[in-house]
């Protein structure tokens, strides 16, 4: 029992963004995962007083060590999927660089 918690914990301390959560200013935001929906999300360790939440693509995501988003420096992720190049992103959904990507998927698909 006591090395499962102890794994559990260490998991814990990984997926934290080391990142301030943007809406109550006291919890980090850290990556967890939904098994009934077999997800990955992002949210505030603060909860319940805090409910941000930040939705992320189907797949495996880690964080990407201590490497910032050049447009508005939230910490970057990375996904990985079998059969497919791994892709590092920012979770922003307010962030330029996401914008930019919408644009140019958006272009390809017309």
């Amino acid at each position: 029992m006591n090395a499962n918690e102890s794994l559990l914990e260490e998991e814990r301390e990984n997926n934290k963004l080391n990142f301030i959560c943007p809406s109550c200013n006291k919890g980090e935001l850290a990556i967890k995962f939904s098994p009934r929906f077999r997800s990955y999300f992002i949210a505030c360790t603060y909860y319940p007083e805090c409910e941000q939440t930040y939705s992320l693509p189907k797949g495996l995501i880690k964080k990407q060590s201590d490497k910032k988003c050049e447009y508005c420096k939230w910490p970057m992720l990375i996904r990985i999927l079998k059969g497919r190049r791994p892709w590092i992103f920012c979770f922003n959904p307010d962030c330029e660089s996401r914008k930019k990507n919408d644009i140019e998927n958006s272009s390809v698909e017309s």
